[in-house]
């Protein structure tokens, strides 16, 4: 339950601006044109060893404040990385790591049930204590950026 309220609101988000999010994914508009914003996955060293994968998305000036968006029981999934391109495009370099990465790496559910099952699945196993120790790897890795 520590992530619920934050993730919650950020579906709430993503629901309001997702037919926005999918048409123009990866597009930033700037006054007539566009600049195409891409989205890619980095590798973040966890403190305890091993390396565990994060989705990073920078805005067209190339830097601004930070975010370090936390996963939903889906993974860092198609729905999570619109997200973090949203914010992108709103100037805002993003960084969404992969907090399941210690049971299964590179989970990336959907919203059908047999999905909401399987995350459900994920969630019960879920070490928060371990997993905020991991955001905080991330979040060194998105402090060193510009």
């Amino acid at each position: 339950m520590l992530f619920t309220i934050a993730n919650l609101t950020l579906k709430i988000q993503l629901r309001k601006h997702d037919e926005v999010a999918a048409a123009n994914r990866g597009t930033v508009r700037m006054g007539r044109g566009s600049v195409h914003v891409a989205g890619q996955w980095i590798d973040i060293a966890a403190a305890d060893g091993g390396s565990f994968k994060g989705y990073l998305t920078v805005p067209a000036s190339g830097s601004g404040p930070g975010i370090l968006l936390l996963q939903e029981i889906f993974g860092v999934n198609s729905s999570m990385r619109d997200v973090a391109d949203y914010y992108a495009e709103e100037g805002y370099v993003v960084l969404a790591p992969d907090l399941f990465w210690r049971m299964e790496p590179g989970i990336e559910l959907g919203y059908s049930e047999a999905d909401f099952n399987k995350a459900f699945g994920y969630y019960q196993r879920f070490d928060a204590n371990q997993s905020i120790k991991d955001a905080a790897d991330a979040l060194k890795v998105l402090r060193a950026r510009p």
